[in-house]
């Protein structure tokens, strides 16, 4: 760990470090001694300030390409000149333990603690380094940490930082009531301070974990009056961040009309842009959809800039079957984020269902360019051209999508799939293609879809185009809720004669399911002090089924947590839930991913 915040600490060791004599003029001569009245003579506070400053930046440099010892023993002559700085304590001394050995370590702390007699900094910091770095000497005992911490909370119960290095300390040692018995002194404190009682909160939070269900009630009862304590002493200056942290509070522990009242609060006083996000996400879960929408809409006149929650209104409309209220929330998005593929493909959809097929080719041209192996993107720009009765521009992106999706993308080839690309090769009369095309879709219809599949006859003469039933099915071809213009009949020359069926609309490929963190949250179990709360978005009408496998699963191992493995419409939250140890945990679904450590938010 670098000391980064050593740096600033260090002009406050003797006042202003290069102190300098105020003159009219300075001396700027070179090669001669600089004489006692010279403006470039240090004064001597100065000079000591200047020698210290050498050696932290030369410590930083040793510390910085791997030589800790070097980079010790100039710490060490930082902390003589600065005993009073508990973070240098630390830092020092778990260097010195590594090539000076644990007593001398302990020396360091030891002085730090007599050195700054009015702050538990030090106190805290002997108790951490000797619970985490016990004697060799399997069978002594070392009543340092206790001791240390006994001494902080009766010299300074007003700190919340004292409660959490005690609670974390009990809960190491495996002596939860100890633990227990710290936080009801913190709850017995009059303290008006909201930070006190939010910080104390935290600490609660890991003494009684709310990720254990079985006794979620008791605990939540035991953890909510410090929070509740913080908007008693609410003042107008921090009313906002403090009323939101409580409001996060009881979304964590599933308090949620709770949480819906705060977040209520907070955007009629204060007009808070993230007590709507939240809000929305509430409103969401509770099933008010028209207050959810409402707010997502203020959401985004209040932060137009914010290209996700543009991409979240853009879902909302589409649910609604609105695309004329979703084109703009994707244009925006692309013009504000940069334009993932997900939000072209989406807006190309919207435009193709209000029947705006020019600016769905122009999209799907700058599409192509941006994202040329992509194979959806081709395959809307030939839909597109298709609905424009460009066939030849039509066929030559079927081709790339079929050649694209080979390798990246199988699951896109399906039965519709070869149905547009065969009824597309049969406009421009290349019949045996349509034919094969056509084969194909035959194959690939599954048993259960009930389906009539056009089939394509060639003759040397002329070139019927028919409908002939598949083996296994009798109903016609499924319409997508993409209702194209109705595509005019068709007679090629020089064939005499051809009646072409109703091109049925194509159905939009499924989009994939996106991973999302609703929130992560600390336990207080030492083995596993993190559960991170996982949920996921399916813009998709229908449920769509992905087993623990290369499209389902967690990383690190074990792969399967017990996520879900059928993913129904909409946004979900707090699916799945994950103890982890504070290091990288990625959830990967459906081709996203996403990922939580100990250094997420709440």
């Amino acid at each position: 760990m670098q000391c980064c915040h050593l740096v600033a600490c260090m002009a406050t060791l003797s006042g202003v470090a290069l102190s300098l004599q105020a003159a009219a003029s300075a001396d700027l001569s070179l090669g001669v001694k600089a004489s006692d009245h010279s403006d470039l003579r240090l004064l001597p506070g100065g000079e000591v300030n200047a020698d210290v400053l050498a050696h932290y930046s030369t410590a930083l440099q040793f510390e910085a390409s791997g030589k800790l010892r070097q980079a010790l023993e100039h710490y060490l002559a930082v902390f003589k000149a600065d005993p009073t700085n508990a973070e240098l304590a630390g830092h020092t001394a778990n260097i010195a333990l590594q090539f000076q050995g644990r007593p001398a370590a302990l020396k360091i702390l030891e002085d730090a603690v007599q050195a700054s007699p009015n702050s538990p900094a030090p106190l805290l910091n002997l108790a951490r380094f000797c619970s985490t770095y016990p004697p060799e000497d399997l069978f002594e005992k070392d009543e340092r940490p206790v001791q240390a911490v006994t001494e902080a909370l009766q010299r300074f119960p007003s700190h919340a930082e004292v409660y959490d290095g005690a609670a974390l300390l009990y809960l190491t040692l495996n002596e939860r009531e100890k633990a227990v018995e710290v936080m009801n002194q913190a709850a017995r404190q009059p303290s008006r301070d909201p930070q006190f009682w939010l910080a104390t909160g935290r600490t609660a939070g890991r003494v009684w974990p709310l990720g254990q269900a079985e006794f979620q009630m008791e605990y939540r009862q035991r953890v909510a009056p410090f929070f509740e304590n913080a908007l008693k002493h609410v003042t107008k200056r921090d009313a906002e961040r403090v009323t939101l942290e409580v409001a996060q509070h009881c979304v964590l522990t599933n308090d949620l009309d709770r949480a819906r009242q705060l977040c209520e609060k907070l955007t009629a006083e204060h007009d808070s842009l993230e007590a709507r996000k939240l809000l929305y996400r509430l409103y969401g879960a509770a099933e008010q959809k028209d207050k959810a929408l409402t707010t997502l809409e203020a959401i985004v006149k209040q932060a137009p800039e914010d290209a996700e929650q543009r991409r979240l209104l853009a879902i909302e409309y589409d649910k609604l079957k609105q695309p004329e209220k979703a084109i703009p929330q994707l244009e925006a998005a692309i013009q504000n984020g940069g334009g993932e593929i997900g939000d072209y493909v989406k807006l190309g959809w919207q435009l193709y269902q209000t029947q705006q097929f020019e600016s769905m080719v122009r999209l799907g041209q700058r599409s192509v360019r941006l994202f040329p192996d992509h194979p959806l993107v081709h395959y809307q720009l030939a839909i597109g051209h298709r609905s424009r009765e460009d066939w030849a521009a039509s066929v030559k992106h079927f081709a790339e999508a079929e050649k694209h999706a080979a390798s990246t993308q199988a699951e896109l080839l399906d039965y519709l799939f070869y149905y547009q690309y065969g009824i597309t090769l049969e406009r421009m009369a290349r019949f045996e293609d349509s034919s094969r095309m056509l084969e194909k879709s035959i194959t690939l219809t599954p048993r259960d879809t009930p389906t009539q599949v056009p089939t394509v006859t060639h003759t040397p003469a002329s070139a019927t185009f028919t409908p002939s039933p598949s083996p296994s099915a009798t109903a016609a071809v499924p319409t997508a809720t993409h209702t194209p213009l109705p595509l005019p009949t068709f007679t090629a020359t020089p064939i005499p004669t051809e009646t072409p069926t109703e091109t049925p609309s194509p159905t939009p490929p499924r989009q994939g399911i996106q991973p999302s963190l609703t929130c992560m949250a600390v336990t207080g179990i030492p083995s596993a002090p993190y559960i991170a709360y996982f949920g996921y978005n399916n813009p998709n009408g229908f449920a769509v089924g992905l087993p623990v496998g290369s499209a389902n699963y967690f990383e690190p191992d074990p792969p399967d947590v017990g996520q879900p493995t059928n993913f129904e419409p909409g946004m979900w939250e707090f699916v799945t839930a994950v103890t982890f140890d504070g290091s990288a945990l990625t959830w990967h679904l459906d081709g996203s991913g996403v990922t939580v450590d100990g250094n997420s938010g709440p």
